[in-house]
Parts: structure tokens; sequence; C-alpha cells
């Protein structure tokens, strides 16, 4: 195959002849996916969608209630594949709308991932995310007392009588710190 012919395809396109003759996709294919903007990502979709040879009333296929479930737990569940339908439906253009609902007609489980994950990734950009951690738990706070010391001082000083929020700033450092009475 020529590879400056290559170049000029649409990624999609070229990641779908890779997977049908290879029946994978190679480390530099997903390397290529994963430098694009979810908005590249998208507008390729689209182009690749216009690309296909039209179809004479195309009919919506059935898909199993497993299939169904796959699609929504690929988003995080029934209510986040509702909540990215619908921010979809007041921030995409009534084309973008058609392509998704083409996608999700045709049934093909993998395609309509394919969708969703970029519809995920448009979201996720204007709406931005919750981070997660990758492993342990968050830093406690480190303002502690360190002998009996301290918190005598703190004791005394005059707006520990006078100041509710002072009085209990104290009282949550106590219960933070290690000290044995």
């Amino acid at each position: 195959m020529n590879q400056n012919l290559n170049k000029n395809k649409n990624p999609l396109s070229k990641a779908a002849e890779e997977f049908n003759s290879k029946g994978e996709l190679s480390a530099e294919t997903l390397a290529e996916f994963e430098k694009m903007s979810s908005k590249e990502l998208i507008q390729a979709y689209f182009e690749y969608e216009q690309g296909l040879p039209a179809m004479d009333a195309p009919q919506a296929v059935e898909l199993s209630q497993q299939d169904i479930n796959s699609i929504q737990n690929s988003v995080g569940g029934e209510a986040a594949y509702q909540q990215l339908v619908s921010w979809a439906a007041q921030n995409f253009t009534q084309s973008e709308i058609q392509a998704f609902d083409n996608v999700v007609d045709s049934g093909n489980v993998d395609a309509i991932n394919l969708a969703l994950a970029g519809l995920k990734a448009r979201y996720t950009d204007a709406n931005g995310y919750e981070g997660q951690m990758i492993q342990g738990k968050a830093a406690a706070p480190a303002d502690t007392f360190k002998s009996q010391a301290e918190v005598v001082r703190a004791m005394s000083d005059a707006r520990y009588d006078r100041d509710p929020a002072y009085r209990d700033e104290i009282m949550q450092k106590l219960a933070r710190s290690d000290l044995k009475f």
C-alpha cells in the first residue's frame, strides 16, 4: 500500500482498513488517535460517516438489553448516558445529532461506543471533570499540636474565650493531634 496515499485518508478510514485486515489496531494507530483532540476526532468521524455509501431508508436495528447496558456502562451507566445525550441535544448541530442517531440506529455496538466516546470527550472538554486519585487517599491535614504546651498556648489566647470559630479550629486541630494527656 502506498504510504503517501494513506496519509491523506481519514484516520478512521485507515483504522477501519487496518482492523479489517489485521483484526486489531497497531500501537501507532492508537497513538495517532491519542494525539487528536476530541473536536478533531468528532470531525474525522463525521467525515468518515459522510464517506460511507448511502443506504436507502436505513432500518434501525434492535439492540439487546445486554448491548444497551454495555453501551450505557461504557460512559458510567444509564444516568450518565442520559446526561450526555441531553447535553448533546442542546449543544450539537442538527447534522451532528443526525449522524449520532444514524450510528445508534445501525445497531453496531462498536461504532456506537466509538461515537459515544467522542461525545463524552466533547462533553468533558466543555464541562471539565472531577479528577480521580490513582492510589491512596487524600492527605490528612498536617496542622496538629506537637505538644501539650502548644495546646495550652492556643487555649490561653484571648480569642479562645470570645471567638467560637477560633475555639472550633483549636478543637479540630486537637482532634487531629496524637497527644496523650
